[in-house]
């Protein structure tokens, strides 16, 4: 939360020192290659299982050179003049949930995680939404019951049906209210909470 500016500064002992990723343009595009087509669970058998016996496939986002090469400058990604970083923002796919390490299947709740920290990081555009919103409605949206489950086909739960919906906000639905990344809440309820700290 310190790294986010969210503790309150009176709190940290004068030892506790303020820390943050020493070089967030790495950081980034590591949490951008967490977008994936990988979305059946069954496809291949978990890397922390035993391996699989096919080969790896590779991140759905194939970070370009030029793309690299802005997130190494601290150049935003989306402002780079090489056109060669256009696939690496503006995906053009069906489905493209996300994961939370190399060659994992994608998971409902890493679309929130993955997603807020790209909100935190003031990045929100470096991962293909429409993709992400297609991948949540028609992959892991319960198509009877409504509500989200983990895995595409599997029955909704309530930790995955509130990070699909805080998901959906994070990646531009319109139909959910705006959620504030760092706190997993609605804007409107964050706004509350302050006055409730006064209180």
């Amino acid at each position: 939360m310190a790294f986010v500016g969210r503790l309150n500064s009176t709190s940290l002992h004068k030892d506790d020192l303020l820390r943050a990723p020493s070089h967030p343009q790495y950081v980034l595009a590591w949490i951008v290659s967490r977008q994936t087509e990988l979305i059946d669970p069954d496809g291949m058998l978990d890397s922390e299982f035993g391996g699989s016996s096919q080969a790896p496939k590779q991140p759905l986002v194939e970070i370009s050179k030029g793309a690299k090469e802005a997130i190494i400058h601290d150049v935003p990604v989306h402002q780079s003049p090489d056109k060669s970083t256009a696939s690496f923002i503006d995906l053009d796919l069906e489905c493209a949930g996300m994961n939370g390490r190399p060659n994992k299947v994608a998971d409902t709740c890493y679309a929130f995680w993955v997603s807020a920290c790209l909100h935190i990081m003031q990045q929100p555009t470096l991962f293909d939404q429409r993709g992400l919103r297609r991948y949540l409605l028609e992959k892991t949206q319960h198509p009877v019951l409504g509500g989200f489950g983990k895995f595409p086909g599997d029955l909704p739960d309530l930790y995955h049906s509130y990070l699909g919906l805080a998901a959906l906000s994070l990646a531009g639905s319109n139909e959910v209210k705006d959620l504030d990344g760092g706190m997993c809440v609605s804007k409107d309820a964050r706004a509350r909470v302050s006055t409730l700290w006064k209180d």
